[in-house]
C-alpha cells in the first residue's frame, strides 16, 4: 500500500494549545483554538514527531513562582507532577527570522539527557533550539520551554519540532488559567522512577511474549 507523503506527515502531527498570560500558562492537546485568558492570549501549535502523549496530559507553568504542575496519564492512572522549574542556560544569538508577523531570535542550549540503549542507560548531549519574539514579552513557551525574553514560537530538540501556527492576543472572552488538580501528587524524581519501572515491566513482558512465540506460537509482522 502506498501512503501519500501529506497523509504520512499528518499521522505524526498533533495540535496543541498554549494558553498564557504574563505569569502562568497551560499547554495541552486540542483540536481548536479556545478563547481564554483575559488580558493574555493563546497560541496554536503544530508538533511534528510529538512522541507518545495523551489527550489527558496538561503542562502548567508558573514562571513568576518558578514552579510547574503537570498532569500525566500513566497507563490510565493520572499523576500530578509538581516541582520547581529547571532554569536553562540559554545562549542568545543575533540570528533572526520571521514567523508570521513576528520577528524571532534564535537561542540554544545543550543538556545531557539519559537515554536507553542496548548497553543500558547512558547520558547523551542534546541541543535544544528555540525561536522567541520580544514583541510578546512573556518568558514562556510550549511544553517545558521557557525562560527567554519573549514568547517562544518555535522549538526543537532534533527529534520533535514545535511550531506556532496561530496567535490570539487579548481575546474578548476569557477564562482563568488554573493548574490541574486531579491525580496522585508526586515530584519529578518520583514520577521518573515510576515511569522507568513501568517501561521496564512492559519491556520484560514483550520479551517474554517473544520467547513464547519461538516455542510454537505465531507472529504477525507488518510494515509501512
Amino acid at each position: 500500500m502506498t501512503i501519500p507523503i501529506s497523509h504520512f506527515r499528518k499521522m505524526f502531527e498533533k495540535e496543541y494549545i498554549l494558553q498564557f498570560n504574563s505569569d502562568v500558562s497551560t499547554y495541552k492537546e486540542d483540536v481548536a483554538l479556545d478563547q481564554s485568558s483575559a488580558g493574555g492570549g493563546n497560541m496554536k501549535i503544530m508538533i511534528l514527531g510529538a512522541g507518545n502523549t495523551s489527550a489527558n496530559d496538561v503542562t502548567y507553568k508558573n514562571v513568576k513562582e518558578g514552579s510547574y504542575t503537570n498532569r500525566r496519564d500513566m497507563q490510565g492512572k493520572l499523576c500530578l507532577v509538581q516541582d520547581q522549574l529547571k532554569k536553562h542556560d540559554w545562549i542568545l544569538t543575533k540570528e533572526t527570522k520571521n514567523i508570521g508577523q513576528y520577528t524571532v531570535f534564535k537561542a540554544t542550549r545543550i543538556e545531557s539527557v539519559p537515554q536507553i540503549t542496548r548497553e543500558g542507560e547512558v547520558l547523551k548531549d542534546v541541543t535544544y533550539t528555540a525561536w522567541y519574539t520580544p514583541q510578546i514579552p512573556v518568558k514562556n513557551g510550549p511544553a517545558d520551554y521557557w525562560g527567554l525574553p519573549g514568547l517562544i514560537l518555535e522549538a526543537t530538540d532534533g527529534t520533535s519540532t514545535l511550531l506556532c501556527t496561530k496567535i490570539v492576543l487579548n481575546p474578548k472572552e476569557g477564562v482563568t488559567i488554573k493548574a490541574p488538580k486531579k491525580g496522585k501528587k508526586v515530584n519529578q524524581a518520583k514520577y521518573d522512577k515510576i515511569s522507568k519501572e513501568k517501561q521496564e515491566e512492559m519491556s520484560a513482558r514483550m520479551q517474554q511474549h517473544g520467547r513464547g512465540n519461538q516455542s510454537g506460537g505465531f507472529m504477525i509482522k507488518g510494515g509501512h
